[in-house]
């Protein structure tokens, strides 16, 4: 019994695992014993029970359709070498870059974008952890991602992936801060704020007054704006309950500030608000002394289309009370599984 995940399934799945094991990538002759059964649908759902439905699962061939409980995409091309990942016993996944490639078909460039900074980002959803979150190392970056591109230029939805390629973010350490760049730092025509040139958890060497108060040689902001000194913070309310984490962002930001630095904080309810990101990239703008001016005429479409996106991810993962036990073929009882909260 075998199935392979597709798409946003995969996403889900690819999102929760510690690592990949590229070791584990298996042929092409893997696929062709794929079959999306019922008891396999079951077998999937009692591994992962927080993905949602529908399963987008990759067949080898037409299959007869599982009602509700999947949607089936059938492989008309031989899959690349190395794209197919074993990731549990009978259970395979398509590699990052392949994932972000059938992802481009059914999705908007903003939300592609989305979807590449969290593979690429140094985190895992962990709804055990009081973040929801672990650290973990990029599943891929923008330079494999094109390399894949490059060498298998048949796969269908690469053009739009190279399109969003140079907008996606590296090394970001949560959701929020992926879409924090993205509302601060997308260009204009894909509703952001066009405050662009910012890295990604970036580290900064500290002086003699910044080591002493920091207690450490480096601090590294979450988007970091070099030309003008400024550190845009993104300021987490789960984390931000307890004590001992006030304080760690409270000397972080006495030592940048004593170091000459602008410090900004971003909180999750300003990042869920246009109105209050705007007046954030008013003042990245008067940092950088580039004035913010917006010709676009796709910009209030695009921005709206933006600030609806799902950077909580709340559509990547179900709640336990969606799954009702024997509601359709090929699904489990009731999961036990947490989803992870909005804020992070």
């Amino acid at each position: 019994m075998r199935l392979a995940l597709y798409g946003k399934t995969a996403l889900s799945v690819l999102m929760t695992l510690p690592s990949i094991d590229r070791d584990r990538a298996v042929a092409q002759e893997a696929l062709d014993g794929c079959q999306p059964t019922a008891q396999a649908l079951r077998y999937v759902r009692r591994r992962y029970p927080q993905l949602p439905d529908p399963l987008h699962l990759l067949a080898p061939r037409w299959e007869r359709a599982l009602g509700a409980a999947a949607t089936l995409h059938s492989a008309r091309a031989p899959l690349p070498a190395g794209s197919l990942l074993k990731i549990h016993s009978g259970i395979y996944a398509p590699s990052p870059e392949l994932c972000l490639a059938q992802l481009a078909r059914e999705s908007t460039d903003q939300e592609l974008i989305l979807y590449g900074g969290l593979l690429c980002g140094s985190f895992a959803i962990d709804p055990i952890c009081a973040t929801g979150l672990r650290e973990r190392a990029p599943l891929t970056d923008v330079a494999t991602i094109a390399r894949f591109a490059r060498l298998h230029p048949g796969i269908k939805g690469l053009k739009a992936l190279r399109r969003c390629l140079p907008h996606m973010t590296e090394l970001a350490a949560s959701p929020p801060e992926v879409f924090l760049r993205m509302a601060l730092c997308l260009p204009h025509r894909l509703g952001g704020f066009g405050c662009e040139g910012a890295l990604v958890n970036h580290a900064i060497p500290l002086g003699k007054r910044g080591q002493n108060l920091a207690g450490r040689s480096s601090l590294v902001p979450d988007l970091y704006w070099p030309g003008c000194r400024l550190d845009v913070e993104y300021d987490a309310d789960s984390i931000h309950l307890t004590s001992h984490q006030a304080m760690l962002d409270a000397t972080k930001r006495l030592a940048l500030e004593a170091e000459g630095y602008r410090v900004i904080t971003v909180t999750s309810l300003q990042l869920g608000s246009s109105r209050h990101m705007a007046n954030v990239a008013r003042e990245v703008s008067r940092c950088a002394k580039r004035p913010m001016r917006i010709r676009s005429k796709r910009f209030p479409k695009s921005h709206r289309s933006l600030f609806a996106l799902d950077w909580s991810l709340r559509t990547l993962f179900e709640t336990p009370d969606q799954h009702e036990s024997g509601r359709d073929a090929g699904k489990p009882g009731k999961s036990t599984a947490p989803r992870p909260d909005r804020e992070y």
